[in-house]
């Protein structure tokens, strides 16, 4: 008999009071854990990122495509500590 644990590995739950990104923006966060899905809305995705703040779990939601390939790429480097910083028109790790 499979265990749930097994079988439902891709499906990600994240913890924690949301937050916006503009909240976050110049402040030090440590970044615990991510899912990338597609939005309902628009045909880009978007990105749910949990992190720890102020010693809190807390959430974002944002379309930031920067961030989105940021995280694909040095995902699996996670727990990783960062900024986020707005760079005119996107928004990046730091």
């Amino acid at each position: 008999m499979n265990k749930f644990s097994e079988i439902a590995k891709d499906d990600i739950h994240l913890a924690g009071d949301k937050m916006s990104l503009q909240e976050t923006i110049g402040k030090q966060i440590i970044v615990t854990g991510y899912k990338i899905s597609k939005s309902k809305f628009k045909e880009d995705n978007y990105v749910a990122i949990q992190f720890e703040f102020e010693e809190e779990q807390r959430v974002i939601f944002t379309g930031a495509q920067v961030l989105i390939e940021q995280l694909k790429k040095y995902g699996e480097q996670i727990p990783f500590e960062t900024t986020i910083k707005r760079m005119g028109k996107f928004y990046s790790f730091t």
